[in-house]
């Protein structure tokens, strides 16, 4: 398998700190600021597009009544911020990599949030763009987080790099993989 023996590669691969550090930035940059502008500059197109169809749903959060649709918004918001960053801290201290997948961690992470999912990091980030979405009360960027952001990166983790993971770190990834759930974060399943 070629592309295995890339993956390991990469894994074995001695990088500067510099690397990593530049990696980090540029998937923090991306990930705080590219998705959310994304979804800030279309989803008003959206939601005039789509005021038709869905109506009032637009601002069903204005039934909860101001503030407490913002002190909402904000606290999930910040809940998905702090597990993504406990997520990417378990990658660095633990798993002596990064989530960039240019400096992939070097062991398999099964503590700290990866015990309660296999995928805490992007747990982490649907929660922090919904209280976006929230705050600016929009299904329209709701549908914009699904379509740019949860599928396409669903589909990346289910068809790359579970593979990847599973040629990098082997049985070990697959035990893991049978009792950790794929996303949402629960206790351990305990499966034989």
């Amino acid at each position: 398998m070629p592309s295995g023996k890339r993956f390991l590669s990469w894994q074995k691969k001695e990088r500067a700190k510099r690397k990593e550090v530049a990696a980090l930035a540029g998937g923090g940059l991306v990930a705080l600021l590219g998705y959310p502008l994304v979804f800030f500059f279309v989803s008003p197109f959206l939601d005039r597009l789509l005021r038709p169809w869905i109506g009032s749903w637009l601002d069903v959060l204005t039934l909860i009544g101001f503030p407490w649709d913002l002190i909402l918004a904000a606290s999930v918001g910040l809940i998905g911020l702090l597990y993504a960053l406990w997520s990417v801290v378990t990658q660095i201290r633990i798993g002596k990599g990064t989530p960039v997948p240019s400096v992939p961690t070097r062991t398999l992470i099964v503590v700290g949030p990866y015990e309660y999912s296999r995928n805490p990091m992007t747990f982490g980030s649907i929660l922090l763009y919904l209280g976006v979405c929230m705050f600016f009360h929009s299904v329209a960027m709701i549908i914009v987080m699904v379509l740019v952001f949860v599928i396409p990166l669903s589909l990346y983790i289910k068809i790359v790099e579970e593979k990847e993971l599973a040629v990098r770190f082997g049985s070990a990834y697959l035990k893991y993989k049978k009792r950790s759930r794929f996303m949402l974060p629960f206790p351990k399943r305990h499966r034989k």
